[in-house]
């Protein structure tokens, strides 16, 4: 018994050595329940148990070639982190990049359709503008739409004219309608030249005499009188007054003039005279006569040569 409990004494102090307790007391008292100690065995079993499936997992021929050391794994699990954070970034702009390419879509086909609309209203506008610009005489052959319509009228002004002046000038002259003077310019369209039977080519109707002028004139009015007619349903002007222009006529001339203008009295029509021409007397039925006077004008109504004077202040 004494050779045993020196033993257990031996022992005892070895343990106590390399332990952390000073005493047996010491250990004594650090002990635990039963039930604690059985949790523990408990735990170590399971501890060995996973360190064997560990070591054998480790044993597979798959994992024969893997280094003695341990992975840096913190490092690996950073850049995992970081590159999951791109990763998930990526994913927002790629969706958001999606509804941006889905708008792109939607406004591009709207505006195909809109550019397709917009060709045919600048088609239908260009062709607006190429009218407009027809009518307003700023396009090719640059007559303007009421110049046009004023030509055409213009145009049968002439054919009536012509054949008073025809009678007046004994078929020397002849009015003939040209469009030279366009290009926008103020008679376009409206341009007169005279057509001289005597030398057989037009020239400018300022080249004519001042009776010509007067003889021209006058039938260029008796036109407008018969064209009003002619468009008018064949309504008649039953009167014209003319205003001076006898006087630079010569004798020749103002005979055929009057002779023009009795065959239009003689047709039931009006003719009203304003001249000073004294052989016109002759030839004018009645009329007013202006004479002046010191104290004012007196008017003389009735024939040429009637005797019921009147006056009134001038």
């Amino acid at each position: 018994a004494t050779s045993e409990l020196e033993q257990a004494a031996r022992r005892l102090g070895q343990e106590l050595a390399a332990s952390p307790f000073a005493t047996a007391t010491d250990a004594a008292a650090a002990l635990q329940e039963e039930s604690w100690r059985l949790k523990l065995v408990e735990r170590i079993a399971a501890y060995e148990a996973a360190v064997i499936q560990q070591r054998n997992l480790l044993a597979a021929p798959d994992l024969a070639d893997l280094p003695e050391p341990r992975p840096d794994t913190a490092a690996a699990g950073a850049a995992v982190d970081r590159l999951d954070g791109a990763r998930t970034r990526a994913v927002e702009r790629h969706s958001e990049a999606r509804g941006a390419q889905k708008e792109i879509i939607r406004l591009a086909t709207e505006h195909r359709e809109g550019a397709a609309g917009l060709a045919d209203k600048q088609q239908r506008a260009e062709r607006l503008s190429a009218v407009a610009n027809r009518c307003q005489g700023k396009a090719a052959p640059y007559i303007s739409l009421q110049r046009w319509v004023l030509s055409a009228y213009l145009d049968d002004i002439c054919g009536y004219a012509n054949q008073r002046l025809t009678l007046m000038t004994s078929g020397r002259y002849q009015l003939r309608l040209t469009d030279e003077g366009g290009h926008g310019g103020r008679n376009a369209g409206l341009g007169l030249r005279v057509l001289d039977a005597y030398t057989g080519e037009e020239r400018e109707v300022s080249s004519l005499s001042g009776g010509e002028t007067f003889q021209a004139s006058l039938a260029l009015a008796l036109g407008v009188a018969d064209t009003v007619q002619a468009h008018a349903g064949g309504v008649p002007l039953e009167a014209l007054f003319i205003d001076e222009g006898f006087g630079s006529l010569d004798p020749d001339n103002l005979q055929l003039a009057m002779d023009e203008l009795d065959r239009l009295r003689e047709g039931g029509r009006m003719i009203g005279l304003i001249s000073h021409v004294g052989a016109l007397r002759e030839r004018i039925r009645g009329g007013i006569e202006v004479i002046a006077g010191d104290r004012g004008s007196r008017l003389r109504v009735g024939g040429t040569a009637s005797p019921n004077p009147w006056t009134v202040p001038r």
